[in-house]
């Protein structure tokens, strides 16, 4: 299983990482699958896409802003800049916006004990890592992106949702949040690994600590919930 998942991650970040093609000339730059979020700039009376390497100009945006999405939403996008073209207001403007793949977004809960809010997250997750953290000051968004695998007899169509809890009475100067996934949709063949975006606004009890440690739901045995540590924490917010 071990071996799989190294597999799955290895593709995850040859696909995801921030890689670059030169194409038609040398000026032309394409990026596949970048995290951002929509933002606005009200004195341009522009739409943004913000990145976790810097924000752009999108007018490109523009007719999906409000309907279907608003700021602060979250997706993963694939879309080319022009490195010879000047900056307007200090933007660099999108050469092109080729695609965009909007991700569910949840928000940090906070529970007794951390526990979940609803009774019905008994997905078991696999495994599960951060991938990038976005700030959006202008309209004071906080997004997490997180990826979640499952076991690889679940179908690649397969859709989840995500929760993330924490206790705001905790004692420990870095506090616990623990991560429990529901299937909402069983999904058709094939039935392999596959990697799940979900995204989280985070408030100002987690942003204030700096850091948190990852607990995440693999099972349950005799009506109690399994948990595994993230093998990395604690996790740095900045």
């Amino acid at each position: 299983m071990k071996k799989i998942f190294l597999t799955v991650l290895t593709v995850l970040l040859v696909v995801l990482s921030s890689c670059k093609k030169e194409i038609e000339r040398d000026d032309i730059e394409i990026f596949y699958n970048i995290p951002a979020l929509l933002g606005y700039d009200f004195e341009l009376k522009h739409t943004t896409l913000i990145t976790p390497s810097g924000t752009y100009l999108a007018p490109q945006l523009t007719n999906l802003f409000i309907n279907p999405l608003e700021d602060g939403d979250p997706f993963l996008t694939v879309y080319a800049i022009n490195n010879d073209q000047e900056k307007f207001e200090g933007y660099t403007v999108l050469y092109e916006l080729y695609d965009i793949s909007i991700l569910r977004k949840e928000s940090s809960q906070a529970t007794e004990g951390g526990e979940s809010a609803e009774e019905d997250f008994k997905a078991p997750i696999q495994d599960m890592a951060p991938y990038t953290f976005i700030k959006d000051s202008h309209f004071n968004h906080n997004v997490a992106f997180f990826y979640f695998i499952h076991a690889n007899n679940v179908s690649v169509s397969a859709r989840f949702i995500y929760e993330m809890t924490y206790d705001p009475d905790e004692d420990s100067e870095i506090p616990t949040v623990y991560f429990r996934a529901k299937q909402v949709d069983a999904g058709i063949p094939p039935y392999e690994p596959f990697v799940y975006f979900c995204t989280f606004e985070l408030d100002e009890f987690l942003l204030e600590r700096g850091k948190i440690n990852i607990m995440y739901k693999t099972g349950e045995e005799n009506e109690k919930e399994l948990f595994k540590e993230w093998e990395d924490n604690p996790l740095s917010l900045s």
